[in-house]
């Protein structure tokens, strides 16, 4: 979890991201990787790497832990 991701949730910018923010970030996510509007993923949609850097985008020079 990179920084961004974190400011990307935080919608009402209170600097702590809320389980209801978080829900809504994952589940806007899922929408997106749902193109053919199944209600499900298959492999090859969930682990789509392109859609997996626009959900959690790299952040250069920031290691794990912060």
């Amino acid at each position: 979890w990179m920084p961004g991701v974190m400011t990307a949730m935080d919608k009402n910018k209170d600097g702590m991201v809320s389980r209801q923010e978080f829900l809504e970030y994952m589940g806007a996510q899922f929408d997106i990787m749902d193109a053919k509007k199944k209600g499900m993923l298959n492999k090859s949609e969930f682990t789509d790497k392109k859609m997996m850097q626009s959900t959690f985008p790299h952040t250069p020079n920031i290691t794990a832990g912060g």
